[in-house]
């Protein structure tokens, strides 16, 4: 049962256990999971964001190709970073979580999505 839990691949459970904040219907660790498969590109104007696929997307990707939407969606990804980082006031609560994470990375893409939440009217 405590390994279900613990490796059960929403982490809706293991959220709920541990009072993390949600946001598009996924916990903070979920959004930390996600966080950490993408790398921040920089250059003077502008930070654009590339994300690792898993070896799943990979395989599902060659099963099932992806339909425009998805491929707008992963254009957007490219350039804008993932959901979470956005601007979308319902985030704050998990960007909040991830500001105190031990790693820098997902402390950085925090900084960025709170940025960009105040900066939306």
């Amino acid at each position: 049962m405590l390994g279900f839990i613990y490796f059960e691949p929403t982490y809706s459970v293991r959220a709920a256990l541990w009072d993390e904040a949600f946001f598009d219907g996924k916990p903070t660790s979920w959004w930390r999971a996600e966080v950490e498969r993408y790398e921040i590109h920089s250059s003077d104007k502008w930070l654009s964001y590339e994300r690792r696929e898993s070896w799943y997307e990979r395989a599902s990707a060659r099963l099932w190709p992806r339909d425009d939407l998805n491929i707008i969606e992963y254009l957007t990804e490219q350039f804008e970073g993932p959901r979470l980082i956005r601007g979308d006031a319902d985030a704050i609560p998990v960007l909040q979580q991830l500001r105190n994470d031990p790693s820098p990375k997902v402390r950085r893409f925090a900084e960025i999505g709170l940025t960009n939440a105040k900066a939306m009217p």
